[in-house]
């Protein structure tokens, strides 16, 4: 699109193609205005520099959006005026050859600016969606606050909570470790008669003191192997 605006922009410049306009600026419903205000070469010239603005603007929007839809919107501005042409163009079909549907090249000129319409609307589309992704970060940037310090927030009551089930945890292993550790309780994976066996022939002396299993019991909950004695 920018070439093409480029290449038809400098053809404006010359006389032959001012004049060779005439028949398009002066059927067109949206441009005939241009020969009464500007003149021949005028009009020729106003067309000419409007074309290269736009050119620019589509080539300057690869590094800013916004004026990359400036350009759409002057692209698709610039085919409507000439697509309009086609319905009031004089001599269209080809009287040589039988009329309709053969078509004169002037008005076969015409018809091409439909599918360079087509692609100025598709080019205004993916401007505006890529301006307003680039805009969404700023425009969102208070809901972002928000739920940065929802976050916060959440991550904060947690960690109050991580004692309560710290000390659930400690409790649930003081009760599940104390009868083991004390010699209170059986082994597990033992026979019943087993563990009569093993609790008559332990010493009592080899059994921790209350103290000494609590004391490993807390240590155990700090991640720390016990220390006074071997399990």
């Amino acid at each position: 699109m920018i070439l093409v605006f480029f290449v038809f922009s400098c053809q404006k410049w010359f006389d032959y193609e001012a004049h060779a306009l005439i028949p398009f600026i002066s059927h067109g419903p949206l441009i005939f205005w241009l020969y009464p205000v500007f003149g021949v070469r005028g009009a020729a010239y106003f067309l000419g520099s409007a074309e290269l603005l736009f050119g620019l603007l589509l080539l300057l929007g690869f590094w800013n959006r916004k004026l990359a839809v400036l350009g759409s919107l002057g692209s698709c501005a610039t085919y409507v005026a000439t697509v309009t042409i086609i319905p009031f163009f004089p001599d269209a079909w080809a009287a040589p050859a039988g009329g309709f549907p053969a078509a004169t090249l002037p008005f076969l000129f015409l018809m091409k600016d439909v599918v360079l319409l087509a692609a100025s609307v598709y080019l205004l589309k993916q401007d505006i969606l890529r301006a307003a992704a680039e805009m969404s970060p700023t425009q969102n940037g208070i809901v972002d606050r928000k739920r940065s310090r929802s976050r916060r927030l959440a991550l904060k009551a947690q960690d109050h909570r991580r004692p309560v089930w710290r000390a659930m945890s400690c409790s649930a292993t003081s009760a599940r470790l104390l009868p083991m550790i004390c010699g209170w309780g059986p082994t597990p994976r033992m026979s019943f008669p087993d563990r009569l066996m093993n609790a008559a022939s332990q010493p009592a002396a080899t059994a921790p003191s209350v103290s000494q299993a609590w004391q490993a019991i807390m240590q155990s909950c700090d991640g720390r192997a016990p220390s006074s004695f071997s399990t």
